[in-house]
């Protein structure tokens, strides 16, 4: 649907890749040599970065669409879950976004027309930008847009996060609307032939026309006054649309407001544009969707290895939300159920998130927030390794055994995890000098939340199938 504004409009008027691969291997190269058994400092040769502090540290946030039918939720439905967040500590502990994702420009309807309709009835302002649906955000109403919304989390001390799909939304090109401040229209910066593969509701963007950039510049000044910190703008990725993920960068500098970018999704995120994403986004998925399967997991733990070298100073390698408590079924039920996976499984996945130093977002509904969710998604041990760990790699991988290690920023303590893949348990004799100790050590048990002295050259850790031995090291 076409707002007002827009009708009486239409009434009026019927890298270069050969030296980013010499980079690539170069950065692995300089990263390789340094991670023998301790010498784990990060490779990353940044100019490009200097200065960027949207993102110093993994963000941290809740994805609303994972607990609610993004179908149908509301403002009210994510007050509340705000509200929630700071009452049962998440926003002590550092997750301040809230992050809402696809559709909200759309009234409620069932899930699969509102990815599949070719023309969803959603709202758009005279320049094709989408605006909140009223009927879910009473607030949005009479051009407030996402404002009044991102005033009531900056009030509690948290963020503003959307998702947004890559390019212009279709309605606006039939209706041909006008982009601003220009005299161009969105038939001329459409590239029709430029499609996402899972929604019909936007054309991509040809960015060599000049009104291109000026219409994702008028993007981010809507955002910017709305109040928006967090974009997460989505079918960028895979395939790699260069141009435009340069495109939003530029267009940063219109919104008045620092703004995160986490661009998605990452089904063949190419590794050979790691330094294009991290000159130009601060968060960029690696994975496809992940759900509460193990398979899902497995997908992780092939990616992020090779990822890790490019993953800091600002710029996060994205292993996707975690997928814990209650959580709503998208696929199957499309109803709210708990989470499938195990409790070992489930520490597996939020230590690689942590050790990786993975943006670490959450779908559990904060409403529902069980004990043993809570425990995982706040253990301070856990999140000092998301938040300070440099350096962090893979350094073994045999069978179905995956060893992984970071430095405490600043200190000479490590972050260690001992994965055990496999179906049945596992018994590891950690050698104390993998993980670049000479002498004993104090050991902290991050999940066990014990401590205890090693003076030997090696412990004993016991792994449970698809288990997870997570541990500070802390020289005497």
């Amino acid at each position: 649907m076409i707002t007002r504004a827009a009708r009486k409009h239409i009434g009026k008027k019927v890298c270069n890749s050969m030296n980013a691969g010499i980079i690539l291997y170069m950065t692995v190269l300089a990263y390789c040599a340094g991670c023998n058994k301790g010498e784990v400092n990060m490779p990353i040769q940044d100019g490009a970065r200097a200065g960027n502090h949207r993102a110093p540290h993994p963000p941290m946030g809740w994805n609303t669409s994972g607990s609610y039918n993004l179908a149908a939720e509301t403002e009210d439905m994510i007050k509340r879950g705000a509200e929630a967040m700071i009452a049962t500590g998440l926003t002590r502990a550092g997750y301040d976004i809230v992050l809402i994702d696809y559709g909200w420009y759309m009234p409620s309807a069932d899930l699969r027309s509102l990815i599949h309709d070719k023309l969803s009835p959603a709202w758009c302002d005279a320049f094709g930008r989408l605006i909140p649906y009223p009927d879910r955000y009473p607030s949005a109403a009479n051009g407030q847009g996402f404002k009044p919304l991102a005033d009531f989390l900056h009030d509690r001390g948290m963020k503003l996060g959307l998702h947004i799909m890559r390019g212009v939304y279709r309605a606006a090109w039939e209706a041909n609307l006008p982009v601003k401040g220009t005299p161009y229209h969105a038939r001329d910066i459409a590239d029709t032939n430029s499609t996402c593969g899972w929604s019909t509701l936007m054309y991509g963007l040809n960015m060599n026309h000049p009104g291109a950039q000026p219409y994702l510049d008028s993007l981010m000044e809507l955002y910017g006054q709305w109040g928006v910190d967090f974009l997460k703008i989505d079918d960028l990725l895979s395939p790699y649309h260069a141009a435009e993920i340069a495109g939003y960068n530029r267009a940063r500098s219109k919104a008045g407001r620092p703004i995160i970018i986490s661009s998605s999704a990452g089904n063949d995120t190419p590794l050979e544009q790691s330094m294009h994403l991290r000159q130009n986004t601060d968060m960029f998925r690696i994975t496809r969707d992940q759900w509460d399967n193990w398979s899902d997991i497995l997908v992780q733990f092939e990616r992020a290895p090779q990822w890790a070298p490019f993953c800091g100073d600002g710029a996060w390698a994205d292993l996707d939300a975690l997928p814990f408590g209650w959580i709503f079924d998208m696929v199957d039920s499309q109803q709210p159920i708990p989470c499938r996976l195990t409790r070992d499984e489930v520490r597996t996945s939020m230590t690689l998130h942590c050790i990786s130093r993975s943006p670490l977002v959450f779908y559990a509904d904060p409403l529902r927030l069980d004990d043993f969710t809570k425990a995982i998604l706040t253990n301070p041990d856990a999140l000092d390794a998301n938040r300070n760990g440099t350096g962090q790699h893979e350094f073994a991988s045999a069978d179905n055994l995956r060893k992984w290690i970071s430095t405490r920023q600043g200190t000479r303590s490590r972050y260690l995890a001992l994965f055990n893949l496999a179906d049945k348990p596992a018994q590891v004799d950690q050698p104390l000098a993998e993980a670049g100790m000479a002498g004993p050590c104090r050991i902290r048990d991050i999940w066990a939340n014990v401590d205890f002295d090693c003076n030997a050259d090696s412990f004993p850790s016991t792994l449970p199938a698809h288990g997870v031995g997570f541990y500070r090291l802390d020289p005497k």
